[in-house]
């Protein structure tokens, strides 16, 4: 079954999802071409991320695990995140300057340090800057906000 490039890679993705692998050798002999063929096919599948080439053949790729969006990512063990962000902001002393990162538990961070007097917090998170520009604006917060941007 001579095959051109472009069926050859087809087939070769069929094999891969029902079987999970593929060989070299064997796809070599199905398609009546060079293993050179062969290998060029997978490093040009492998390229385009639709399989990973191994010695002697390739493998289908693992599912990439997607991150949730972050509404979903802050309800998610909400207490673990509200136990980790309060521990986080207990060492934070009135005067102090901190980074804080984006994240769904660094916003649990948010609602112990408006007890601290005198900080500077330094984010490029804009949900923690607006929920801290709200605390701000109630005036219970006492301290600088300073947002990193960029282009």
């Amino acid at each position: 079954m001579a095959l051109l490039s472009d069926e050859r890679k087809s087939e070769i993705l069929s094999r891969i999802e029902e079987d999970g692998k593929v060989r070299v050798r064997q796809l070599a002999t199905d398609f009546h071409v060079s293993t050179e063929t062969i290998r060029r096919d997978l490093d040009e599948l492998e390229a385009e991320k639709r399989l990973k080439k191994v010695y002697g053949g390739a493998l289908k790729l693992e599912p990439q695990m997607v991150e949730p969006p972050m509404l979903e990512r802050t309800i998610l063990n909400i207490n673990e995140k509200k136990r980790i962000g309060g521990k986080a902001a207990s060492l934070v002393e009135n005067g102090d300057v901190i980074f804080i990162d984006e994240g769904s538990t660094t916003l649990q961070m948010v609602p112990p340090l408006i007890k601290k007097k005198d900080i500077t917090v330094i984010t490029n998170f804009f949900p923690l800057m607006k929920l801290m520009m709200e605390y701000e604006q109630k005036q219970l917060f006492d301290g600088k906000l300073i947002f990193l941007g960029g282009m």
